[in-house]
């Protein structure tokens, strides 16, 4: 949903990502976007936060919810393509989670996840005081030099 409004629809933004770094405790949720040319970080910014405000007030789509579990699957599916990525899930699952045999309940646990519990879980992280802003903008001394 990002990707689609901000970079193919608005065309405000090169790139967008999100992304949950999980773990025991509490983990940290991320988004980044960079500017297209001739827009503004804020304009990024806002664009992002107004999709997060849809996503806590009306949630996703059930098609949205089956898109994330099937990559989420996908990526479970490659990470036993070598021993050496194993033993990295492996390590991985008893470092992060304290127990090596949660990797083996992952897909279920994913499969669980509900179009209410995305809601809820939005409603709870995506607050405003939850937040922690980190803009980068290029010092113009050094993107002068920059290749055309």
């Amino acid at each position: 949903r990002l990707y689609k409004s901000l970079v193919y629809e608005k065309q405000i933004a090169t790139s967008v990502n999100a992304g949950n770094e999980s773990r025991v405790d509490p983990g940290l949720f991320t988004f980044y976007a960079q500017a297209q040319q001739g827009h503004t970080l804020a304009e990024c910014e806002s664009a992002l936060y107004a999709i997060l405000d849809d996503i806590q007030k009306n949630g996703v789509t059930a098609r949205e919810l089956q898109k994330a579990k099937n990559a989420v699957r996908v990526g479970y599916v490659g990470s036993f393509k070598t021993n050496l990525s194993l033993a990295g899930q492996l390590a991985e699952y008893e470092a992060n989670w304290g127990d090596w045999k949660k990797l083996l309940t992952t897909p279920a646990r994913y499969d669980s996840v509900t179009l209410s519990d995305i809601q809820r879980i939005a409603k709870k992280i995506f607050r405003d005081r939850n937040r922690t802003v980190i803009l980068l903008v290029p010092d113009k001394e050094s993107s002068e030099g920059a290749a055309p």
